[in-house]
């Protein structure tokens, strides 16, 4: 091949040896790879987002994928105020709360559990549903479930604040 692509990736004048020409030709490949995943990437961007004409099916993919992008960020958050919460009731100082602080310390648990229920929810939903390829609800019951998680996570956060001060 003297000038075809061999001869690009293996030209007889540099003078290396074959592990040399295996090792430059992985290199090709990976770049080569990395360069079909870019594009890909690319076109599925533009397509989404600046492409010709919006697809029901295209706006579908975007409101699930930004719904779990949502429920990654929130979920995490609601688990640890809901383990700060579990491990109160063991620290030496809970003896001494008033009744007021009591109540209000389960009421911000009962805010955290129904919270976490609420986020864990679309989960539930989308694998009862998804072998019925009903995309639309299981969207707008999670939509609906992350309304009410945030609500409640919401009340949460302002009966731990209070808690604390």
């Amino acid at each position: 091949m003297p000038n075809g692509i061999g001869s690009i990736v293996n030209p007889p004048s540099w003078g290396r040896t074959p592990a040399t020409y295996c090792m430059m030709a992985s290199i090709t490949q990976e770049c080569v790879l990395s360069l079909v995943a870019c594009v890909a990437t690319c076109a599925l961007w533009v397509r989404s987002y600046g492409g010709h004409g919006d697809e029901e099916g295209d706006r579908t993919e975007r409101q699930m994928a930004e719904l779990l992008q949502e429920l990654r960020v929130a979920l995490p958050g609601v688990q640890i105020l809901f383990a700060f919460l579990l491990t109160v009731p063991f620290a030496q100082g809970f003896t001494r709360v008033t009744s007021f602080q009591k109540n209000l310390f389960f009421a911000t648990l009962l805010a955290t559990a129904v919270s976490t229920a609420c986020f864990i929810a679309p989960t539930a939903t989308h694998r009862l549903r998804f072998h019925k390829r009903d995309r639309r609800y299981v969207i707008e019951s999670a939509n609906t479930f992350l309304i009410a998680g945030l609500v409640f996570l919401g009340m949460a956060i302002i009966g731990a604040v209070a808690l604390i001060t």
